[in-house]
């Protein structure tokens, strides 16, 4: 009897450390392996953007300002790609030829467009940054490990309900912001290059519409998680995400073709904070606390750009949240003539 007992014991033991990630470290181990060490490098990574955020404020120190954020963001990437709780078996050479690309073309953009064409090289930017978070809130969503915590390869547990319904909103509102950013910033880039007509555009019935476009992101949004549908759902859950997808990018065109050609700087600005937003989301889902805190960096300074370009332009922000901003410039433009 005490043997049978023995042996399930040392059978729950054996169980228990399967389950369980290895965090005794030895004097041989690198040192990336050791979480304390990331920790470290996120502080470092996230301070230099606040000194990037500082040093942009004044023309004297922008080129500083630049470094620190340069600075920050290759200790960022350089430590989460070594770090092997995040990046593990062929993750590494997978993330660096993703990388590749990236790194050439955007090397490429950057010294060949002339400086009159700063504003659209931003925007089209801000718009592969939303489409970076739109894409990893459907990768999440089509993840069988999405219902766990997973670090190093190895699932440490399984999140509990409230947990996953924290993951699921940042989930939506991810994919919302993402998309909304991506073909919004496409269209401003267009219209700023001339080759979409920079008069306003604006749809019928604007204030029903975008009440009915959100309201039903919101619904196929919700019933992706619910009513017989759950993570991983390849079939009607994987139909109500694209639908949200959709919706959302329909909604990012309509929106910025409502703005005049001549507001597109503002709207450059507004994309840019949605893009941060949409990493802030994304940091959420992927419980990356670099994510969050970077993308709420990025938020916040857009939207107090686009407050004070709106204040010195004697705009409405309120026009700019629901789509439609720039239809007041004829009015504006009247009211001058007249006195």
């Amino acid at each position: 009897m005490n043997t049978a007992a023995q042996k399930l014991l040392e059978k729950k033991e054996m169980k228990a450390n399967e389950n369980k990630v290895q965090t005794d470290y030895g004097a041989d181990d690198p040192i990336w392996v050791d979480e304390a060490w990331l920790d470290t490098v996120v502080v470092v990574g996230l301070t230099c953007f606040i000194l990037c955020l500082m040093n942009l404020s004044t023309v004297q120190t922008a080129k500083m300002g630049m470094l620190y954020g340069i600075s920050g963001m290759l200790l960022l990437i350089i430590g989460y790609w070594v770090d092997e709780t995040y990046t593990f078996d062929d993750g590494n050479w997978l993330i660096a030829a993703s990388m590749a690309p990236g790194i050439v073309i955007g090397l490429w953009s950057a010294m060949s467009v002339e400086i009159t064409g700063l504003p659209e090289l931003v925007g089209a930017y801000n718009g592969f940054g939303g489409l970076a978070a739109a894409l990893e809130g459907i990768g999440l969503y089509l993840d069988p490990n999405a219902k766990n915590f997973v670090r190093g390869g190895v699932k440490i547990t399984e999140q509990t309900g409230p947990m996953l319904w924290v993951q699921a909103i940042a989930l939506v509102l991810s994919i919302i912001i993402g998309m909304m950013t991506f073909t919004g910033s496409m269209v401003a880039c267009l219209k700023l290059h001339g080759t979409i007509a920079s008069k306003p555009r604006i749809v019928p019935h604007r204030w029903g519409v975008t009440a009915l476009f959100f309201i039903s992101m919101a619904a196929f949004g919700t019933l992706s998680f619910t009513a017989g549908q759950d993570w991983n759902d390849r079939g009607l859950g994987l139909v109500f995400i694209l639908l949200v997808t959709f919706l959302a990018s329909l909604y990012g065109v309509i929106a910025v073709m409502a703005i005049g050609g001549g507001d597109m700087p503002v709207s450059i600005s507004f994309l840019n904070s949605l893009s941060g937003f949409s990493t802030s989301m994304a940091g959420f889902m992927l419980s990356n606390k670099a994510l969050v805190v970077s993308g709420a960096f990025v938020g916040c300074s857009g939207i107090i750009l686009t407050m004070v370009m709106c204040i010195a332009m004697n705009r409405s922000i309120a026009n700019v949240l629901i789509g439609g901003f720039g239809d007041g410039a004829s009015t504006g433009t009247k009211k001058a003539k007249k006195n």
